[in-house]
């Protein structure tokens, strides 16, 4: 039965002007993590631990967000860690190593704005800014994905635009 425990922790201050001396900000501190355990019965047999092999949770994955926000602006950082798995189809067991990205944010959502753009956000994203790429593994077939496609994206660098309007 799977099962995962985690925590998530949320830290704010406000940010002062160095020059003026006022807050005109805040800036936050967020770190999530999560420990997987997986097992697997067939009955009758042995109870296997699955966590941390291919295909199958990590047994950690993390997440740790900086983000500072100063009345219309906000801007965020990300860290994202997944942890690496044994690949068991073979003897030896292969290592496949974790994934690590950084995620960039910063939105723009004005207040003081004529009446026909009230409610409207622009935000910009860019998801794995370091181009981190999962480890390939054996594969058998062409068709099989040649990367654990249940951890790892092999999408690499994404750029995101975006406008949304709320009424």
């Amino acid at each position: 039965m799977p099962a995962a425990s985690g925590s998530a922790v949320s830290i704010c201050w406000p940010t002062t002007d160095a020059i003026s001396g006022t807050m005109p900000g805040k800036s936050c501190f967020r770190p999530t993590s999560a420990i997987s355990r997986a097992t697997s019965n067939s009955s009758p047999g042995p109870i296997i631990d699955k966590a941390g092999t291919l295909f199958n949770p990590p047994h950690w994955r993390g997440r740790a967000t900086v983000a500072w926000n100063r009345e219309a602006v906000t801007v965020a950082a990300a860290f994202n860690y997944t942890g690496g798995v044994r690949d068991i189809r073979s003897n030896p067991a292969v290592n496949i190593r974790g994934v690590s990205t950084v995620d960039l944010t910063i939105r723009f959502a004005p207040t003081r704005i004529a009446q026909a753009l009230r409610g409207v956000e622009f935000s910009a994203r860019l998801l794995n800014a370091f181009n981190a790429k999962p480890q390939q593994i054996a594969t058998t077939a062409f068709s099989d994905s040649a990367y654990d496609s249940t951890n790892y994206s092999p999408a690499g660098r994404v750029i995101g635009l975006g406008i949304v309007k709320t009424w």
